[in-house]
């Protein structure tokens, strides 16, 4: 093969090369719309409460069950009692061992207190902490009477 010819396949292949690239950057997305491309990209739905826990009243001895199902969820989920008092953290129980549960999948996060105590009366809440495209959600009051 000569030079001139392996010139001329080099340029050829170079050329190719370029011209692939140049189609192939064009048709991405640039400038604002790329930056609306990346946003779409990346952008989730916001963790939101779809389940909230309902008001019961129960005697002691009872047992009770406060759903709280999240869709989307990216924060850590926690049940509480009067504003202060945690419960669970995701699926880990804090309290009350022996009579605390939660059971759900997939976004299912439903407490279940058995044998109810009168100490358990109060106002529950399922919380989902701030997720990194979502703020963190509280799901309505559900108060707990015991008669």
């Amino acid at each position: 093969m000569t030079t001139k010819m392996s010139t001329a396949i080099a340029v050829f292949v170079t050329a190719t090369f370029f011209v692939f690239s140049v189609e192939a950057y064009l048709s991405q997305p640039t400038g604002v719309k790329y930056l609306e491309y990346l946003g779409k990209k990346a952008r989730r739905a916001e963790q939101t409460i779809d389940v909230n826990p309902e008001d019961v009243t129960a005697s002691v001895g009872d047992e009770v069950m406060f759903r709280c199902h999240i869709s989307n969820r990216e924060g850590r989920v926690v049940w509480g009692k009067d504003g202060s008092d945690m419960l669970t953290v995701d699926r880990l129980i804090l309290k009350h061992k022996n009579r605390i549960s939660l059971v759900g999948e997939d976004g299912q996060y439903d407490l279940i207190i058995k044998d109810v105590q009168s100490s358990d009366a109060g106002v529950y809440n399922c919380y989902a902490s701030k997720g990194a495209n979502s703020p963190s959600v509280k799901s309505t009051d559900a108060v707990l009477e015991v008669v």
